[in-house]
Parts: C-alpha cells; sequence; structure tokens
C-alpha cells in the first residue's frame, strides 16, 4: 500500500492511499470542497482519499 498526501486548487489537502483490488475498477475521485476531479482510474490499483485539512480561506473585509 503506497500512502501520500495531495493538495487540490482550492487548497484542500488528502491523504491518499492505494491499495490492490480483487479486479480492475473504474472510478474516480472529486474534492468535496470545490468538486475538481482530482484522479481518475481504470486499473486494480485502487486509490482512497481522506481529508486532512480544509482549504484556507482569506478573511473577508479590509
Amino acid at each position: 500500500m503506497s500512502v501520500t498526501n495531495r493538495t487540490c486548487t482550492c487548497g484542500a489537502v488528502y491523504r491518499r492511499t492505494e491499495s490492490l483490488a480483487a479486479s480492475r475498477e473504474i472510478e474516480s475521485f472529486e474534492c468535496v470542497t470545490c468538486g475538481v476531479t482530482m484522479e481518475s482510474w481504470n486499473s486494480a490499483w485502487v486509490a482512497s482519499y481522506r481529508l486532512i485539512v480544509g482549504p484556507v480561506r482569506k478573511p473577508e473585509g479590509g
């Protein structure tokens, strides 16, 4: 199993793990914060994402 961190363009940080499934899977992962597709796969190696840090928002106003 492989473990890495991935950062979305919105700033959200995910822990990504990769494991071998019993059969080939066609799937994708979209950021839960902004909806951007971060990864697509068509393989027996399947990714799993867990949000570890939400995006940083700039304070409103002056």
